[in-house]
């Protein structure tokens, strides 16, 4: 029982190397081709509202459509 112990806590200081991962390189935006447009006032109704905050956040960030 002592063994299987042992094994245990030395699998999850093993496994707990992945959290210490340097993860600031993952994701580099690509260059814009072109510069938006600036954002137009919007005019729809309320529940809109989620997908254009989703929308602008993607512009802001650089993130490509997902």
């Amino acid at each position: 029982m002592r063994g299987l112990a042992v094994m245990l806590v030395a699998l999850l200081l093993m496994t707990g190397q992945g959290a210490q991962a340097d993860w600031s390189d993952f994701y580099r935006p690509a260059a814009r081709a072109v510069e938006p447009g600036p954002a137009l006032p919007a005019q729809a109704a309320p529940s809109g509202v989620c997908i254009r905050e989703i929308l602008r956040a993607q512009l802001r960030h650089q993130i490509p459509g997902n």
